[in-house]
């Protein structure tokens, strides 16, 4: 799984680096319009290992959300099919 993940995380830099070159420019969560929130869990103290399955659950929801309405919006995906995204 860790080696899918890897290939995964080096298409979109591969791709940005033919068109914008090596630099990678600094991106905040603060920066991307319509990113998910996210609350800081460990400020909440001791949560049990159910609450934080939840949580985690509903992260990645929350991201697949995301990343859905991204791919529909974007018109530069060539680094991506939609089979291997």
């Amino acid at each position: 799984m860790a080696q899918t993940e890897d290939a995964h995380r080096h298409r979109p830099i591969d791709a940005g680096a033919k068109r914008v070159g090596d630099t990678i420019p600094l991106i905040r969560r603060e920066h991307v319009s319509g990113l998910y929130a996210r609350r800081p869990v460990w400020l909440a103290g001791q949560v049990p290992l159910a609450r934080i399955r939840e949580i985690v659950a509903g992260m990645e929801r929350g991201a697949g959300r995301f990343h859905e309405k991204a791919a529909q919006r974007t018109s530069d995906a060539g680094w991506c099919s939609r089979r291997a995204c």
